[in-house]
């Protein structure tokens, strides 16, 4: 499985074997009007499930793929299926034009790294559409607003970095808005 294999090695392995590629433009079509990393506010019943997605706005060249580490109170979510409750997000090519290795082993923190890939070539993320991460949690908690923190810490397990096809890493975004979901 994927997610036994170191998170960095994985996107070291994947650029090393790629080569130098095209990159560059213009990607995002979101809201904010900025570099953005953000993440979606979502509602749910008690015990119900919802989608919470991770969009990427605006940035200066176009991803290849990305690394984060996301936090969530597991005394309040819980995720729908273990691995299989972290999906790349629409704007990652259609499988089998991605990898996507994903650590779950601890409660509360997702590590995952994403990259396209058609088993040759490292391919682009669409500019068409700005969903690259999608997480699939049931609420598990009482009543209140939980923080779907998208970690910006140098400490994070998995730091938020995001890379062109060139191997090239894209700067930091300029603003990074924690997702919530609001169990009721």
């Amino acid at each position: 499985m994927y997610h036994k294999i170191g998170i960095a090695t994985l996107i070291a392995v994947i650029l090393v074997v790629a080569g130098c590629g095209g990159g560059g433009g213009n990607g995002g079509n979101g809201e904010p009007d900025v570099y953005t990393v953000y993440g979606e506010n979502a509602e749910v019943a008690q015990g119900g499930t919802t989608t919470v997605s991770i969009y990427l706005a605006k940035p200066p060249a176009t991803p290849a793929g990305y690394q984060m580490t996301i936090n969530y109170n597991d005394s309040k979510l819980e995720l729908v299926g273990g691995d299989s409750s972290v999906q790349a997000g629409a704007a990652v090519p259609a499988s089998p034009n991605h990898i996507i290795a994903n650590n779950v082993s601890t409660p509360g923190v997702i590590q995952v790294t994403v990259v396209g890939w058609n088993g040759s070539e490292i391919v682009n993320l669409s500019t068409s559409n700005n969903e690259i991460l999608s997480i699939q949690f049931q609420a598990v908690g009482d009543p209140g607003v939980v923080a779907i923190d998208i970690d910006t810490t140098a400490e994070a397990p998995t730091q938020l970095q995001l890379w062109t096809s060139g191997a090239s890493q894209i700067g930091p975004p300029e603003a990074v808005i924690d997702g919530t979901v609001t169990i009721q």
